[in-house]
């Protein structure tokens, strides 16, 4: 069994958090950390692929924006 990390993080913003994920990931695989489990919490946001348009979007990018939406 390996041993697992929990972290308690709070209220993040989206972008930097998916920043850290995607390091903790690189140092796992490079065996220089453990595996983590993050608790959190963020504003709410979209997260599009690689492919979305903004003409998938339901809401034009202001209009979310106004509502606090991230996109």
């Amino acid at each position: 069994m390996y041993p697992l990390r929990i972290e308690r993080m709070g209220r993040v913003l989206y972008a930097p958090m998916l920043a850290l994920q995607l390091q903790r990931r690189d140092d796992v695989l490079a065996e220089i950390s453990d595996e983590t489990l993050f608790l959190l919490e963020h504003d709410r946001v979209i997260t599009a692929g690689r492919n979305a348009k903004n003409e998938n979007l339901l809401y034009p990018q202001d209009a979310l924006k106004a509502r606090g939406v991230a996109l």
